[in-house]
């Protein structure tokens, strides 16, 4: 190997290990907010079975559609964390 191809290496692999990085720090941030986003769709939840147990206003059902939402976002998720696994698992083989 050359010394240009090995730089041209070296610098190609600084340039995956930041992609990298940055990746998995944009994957922790969404899991951090599906985590808050989880947690509000709960809090919506309960509410609005008080409410609609007190009459007040008969719309739990209208979240069902947010929750299902929610359900198709984390398993989206779940799909790009699995894609990134196997890309960095084809990389290092």
């Amino acid at each position: 190997m050359s010394s240009d191809d090995y730089n041209y290496f070296i610098k190609k692999n600084e340039e995956w290990k930041n992609t990298n990085g940055k990746l998995n720090r944009l994957l922790d941030n969404l899991e951090r907010k599906a985590g808050y986003v989880e947690r509000d769709l709960l809090d919506v939840q309960t509410n609005t079975i008080k409410c609609e147990s007190s009459r007040n206003i008969a719309g739990y059902k209208k979240f069902e559609q947010l929750g299902r939402s929610f359900n198709q976002t984390s398993e989206s998720l779940q799909k790009v964390k699995d894609a990134m696994a196997d890309k960095i698992y084809d990389k290092n083989k």
